[in-house]
């Protein structure tokens, strides 16, 4: 009788003992793969940090028939950094880009959707101007319309 109390105490202590092993195993195992794969997704991801080049204040008449303006400051942001020479280089031909364009606005274009159009224009004619990179963005800041 007492060996068979002895088997099963052994065969409990045995399953216990498996229990906690299997246990550590997909623990450890777990937290090894999810780490390698946390390390290989942050090993692929390439950081582009966003320079900005702010552009003095415009202050463009609008094209509708009564006197209307638009005054703005607008910054020009972009990730290659040899773009910020050609920037410095080139901001008269950019400035008047902007000035050119904006004078063909008139102010019920320039509602919120009429401004996404408006960047959107801006950053493709810039960007025809543009050698080494591409602006990937353009904050329009200080609006006044009367």
């Amino acid at each position: 009788m007492e060996a068979k109390k002895s088997n099963k105490l052994v065969i409990i202590l045995l399953i216990v003992t498996l229990t906690i092993v299997v246990a550590m195993a997909g623990y450890f195992g777990y937290f090894i793969l999810y780490k390698n794969k946390q390390t290989k997704t942050s090993n692929n991801k390439v950081t582009l940090t966003e320079k900005t080049v702010q552009l003095d204040e415009f202050v463009v008449n609008l094209a509708d028939e009564d006197v209307r303006y638009i005054k703005v400051k607008i910054n020009l942001a972009f990730t290659d950094k040899k773009l910020e020479t050609e920037i410095g280089e080139k901001t008269p031909q950019i400035r008047d880009i902007i000035n050119t364009h904006l004078m063909t606005k008139k102010a019920e274009e320039l509602n919120s959707n009429g401004m996404l159009k408006l960047k959107g224009e801006l950053v493709s004619k810039i960007n025809g101007l543009l050698e080494n990179g591409k602006i990937t963005n353009i904050y329009l800041n200080d609006i006044i319309i009367q």
